[in-house]
């Protein structure tokens, strides 16, 4: 008596294996797009950081070499460094500082020397820590 209803079991597992073989690499195939997708964001946002990490430190040092040649001196050309260097400043630090520096900015626009000098050491600290804090 033969029943034809029970299946062999090499049958089975030769379907088995099959269905593995053909879904297998489809799914690794899946995975590392997801990764790839993952990795190809986390490389544009470190790049993007990094760019404006770099800007900041460039805006930071141009502002810092403009207000002391301002304060040594006071010729257009230094005052127009200056004011651009100062305004291109604001862009890039927290607006909690802004009174800060904008004392700096009156100190040197009208010329007092010596609180001028004192108020760009402190606020050169501050950068400091704007940069530390960004650098993170």
């Amino acid at each position: 008596m033969s029943n034809t209803n029970i299946l062999n079991p090499a049958a089975i597992i030769s379907a088995i294996t099959l269905v593995v073989a053909i879904i297998s690499p489809v799914i690794v195939t899946i995975l590392n797009n997801l990764h790839s997708v993952k990795m190809r964001k986390l490389e544009l946002n470190h790049e993007k950081k990094l760019k404006y990490f770099q800007k900041q430190q460039e805006v930071f040092n141009n502002f810092l070499q403009a207000t002391s040649c301002q304060i040594e001196t006071d010729y257009t050309t230094s005052r127009t460094e200056f004011i651009r260097a100062y305004s291109e400043l604001m862009l890039y630090i927290p607006n909690i500082y802004w009174d800060k520096f904008n004392n700096l900015y009156n100190f040197v626009d009208k010329r007092d020397k010596a609180s001028a000098i004192k108020e760009l050491s402190s606020v050169t600290k501050i950068l400091g820590k704007i940069l530390q804090e960004s650098d993170l």
